[in-house]
């Protein structure tokens, strides 16, 4: 059971975040493999709280979630649907939004 997570592929952070028990809540521990470290290790997930968000135009209420590895955080927003609206890397300087 671990969690194969591409760096580079934006997507894989829904799968993530599909896997974290919103019910559970609090952090989540997952034996993960992200290829650009060549090494095996842990994801930890946590909830940091609902957020108004501006997503395609409008105002919306995301779940955010708080991805942490060895060697980074990152931020995500998930809707009600559980799709991935915002990513953020702000060691990277680097946000992904999705487009409505």
């Amino acid at each position: 059971d671990v969690v194969i997570l591409d760096d580079n592929v934006i997507d894989q952070y829904e799968l993530l975040a599909w896997r974290y028990s919103m019910t559970a809540g609090g952090k989540q521990t997952f034996a993960a493999f992200i290829p650009q470290e060549a090494l095996p290790g842990t994801i930890e997930v946590s909830s940091a709280g609902f957020e108004t968000i501006s997503a395609g135009g409008a105002q919306e209420s995301c779940q955010h979630l708080i991805v942490s590895t060895q060697l980074a955080r990152i931020d995500l927003w998930i809707n009600s649907q559980r799709q991935l609206e915002r990513m953020e890397r702000t060691a990277e300087q680097f946000t992904a939004v999705r487009k409505h």
